[in-house]
């Protein structure tokens, strides 16, 4: 699986350009699942393409070191980032790990 994981942040990266919100729709947030944008949407994109490899991919919402919000994919305690070329363990990044936002569009709290 590591492989698989490995294999779509490689892609995400390859083909991802950074562009906030602000700048690409002049709005504060804008999410949508694509290639050219901010976090969350290099997030979501590698959620649909795990989700259509059949792995099941979560959103989780964190505070970086610097207390900036920030939206990763997850998947069982793996982290795909736009901040981090390899897949990461989630207790190896220095993050306050806030809510998971799941499949289905629901939200719950992550505690510690």
């Amino acid at each position: 699986m590591l492989n698989a994981l490995q294999a779509v942040l490689d892609r995400a990266h390859n083909g991802h350009t950074y562009l906030p919100d602000s700048v690409q729709y002049q709005r504060p947030e804008h999410w949508t699942a694509a290639l050219t944008g901010d976090c969350e949407d290099f997030a979501l994109w590698c959620r649909a393409e795990l989700q259509a490899a059949g792995i099941a991919a979560d959103l989780v919402l964190c505070l970086t070191e610097r207390s900036e919000g920030h939206l990763v994919c997850s998947v069982q305690g793996y982290v795909l980032d736009n901040r981090h070329r390899f897949v990461m363990r989630r207790d190896d990044l220095p993050c306050q790990w806030l809510s998971l936002g799941q499949p289905d569009g629901t939200w719950r709290a992550i505690t510690n």
